[in-house]
């Protein structure tokens, strides 16, 4: 299944950065205090937060990593949705994360 990526009310922080750093091929996120700065001050961290818990991307979003927004949809008691790393972005070619 493919999802187009959220479309945010403003360009966050991270637009122009290489989206492979948000994504490590394992979970120990090695860079973590430079992904952190990048969302600190973030006009849409909220936005991407949200959109995170709700459909269970994989990857550092809004500050968090993946173990970290598990357990605010735990604490929250949000179910998200499950998707399968493929992403589409309208006019782009597919990314597969």
């Amino acid at each position: 299944m493919t999802y187009e990526l959220p479309v945010f009310s403003e360009p966050g922080n991270c637009i122009g950065i290489d989206t492979e750093v948000f994504f490590p091929e394992t979970l120990n996120y090695e860079n973590l205090p430079a992904l952190k700065a990048v969302c600190n001050n973030c006009p849409v961290i909220s936005e991407c937060l949200e959109y995170a818990l709700r459909v269970k991307v994989q990857g550092f979003w809004a500050g968090t990593t993946e173990i970290q927004r598990r357990h605010i949809r735990k604490r929250r008691k949000i179910v998200g949705q499950s998707v399968t790393t493929t992403y589409t972005t309208p006019g782009q070619p597919t990314v597969d994360l």
